[in-house]
């Protein structure tokens, strides 16, 4: 063995830990947004349906009185 690769050896570990945590906080990154986004949608449609439940209810007994 060389003193080259005394050399070489850790640095080319070291050049993949550094790509790899980069390439790692990237996709995490990405993960935690599009986590962020589904919670939002999912908050969004369920105040849509809320908001809809409201006024059906609303609806229903002036429904109910025309009919009779």
């Amino acid at each position: 063995m060389t003193s080259d690769h005394v050399i070489f050896i850790p640095a080319i570990l070291a050049i993949g830990f550094v790509l790899g945590f980069i390439i790692g906080r990237k996709t995490l990154l990405t993960q935690l947004e599009a986590k962020r986004d589904a919670m939002r949608r999912r908050k969004e449609r369920r105040k849509a349906q809320q908001a809809e439940e409201a006024n059906s209810s609303e609806v229903s007994p002036e429904s109910s009185d025309q009919g009779s």
